[in-house]
């Protein structure tokens, strides 16, 4: 799909990943809440292994097969260039 990232300064989120789906004729849209430290996980959550790929890309995924036509991922501006690579 028309993918694209906005980078804005607030007191907590410094990023969003913004992913508009191409061919679907979806009634909603879904923010994913992932701009937390995930200081227990030692990793970021959505970096997770999940099946052959991430745990984001599984999220994304489903709701693309649910019909979501548009999905944000609110994250930490850590997080921007890896969301870019995966999803190009």
């Amino acid at each position: 799909g028309n993918k694209h990232k906005n980078i804005f300064n607030a007191n907590y989120i410094s990023a969003y990943f913004c992913i508009s789906m191409t061919n679907v004729s979806g009634s909603f849209s879904v923010i994913i809440p992932a701009a937390g430290y995930s200081s227990r996980m030692g990793m970021p959550k959505l970096l997770l292994p999940f099946k052959d790929h991430t745990f984001c890309e599984e999220t994304v995924e489903r709701y693309h097969k649910a019909g979501a036509e548009k999905i944000v991922i609110v994250i930490t501006q850590r997080l921007v260039a890896k969301c870019e690579t995966l999803f190009q």
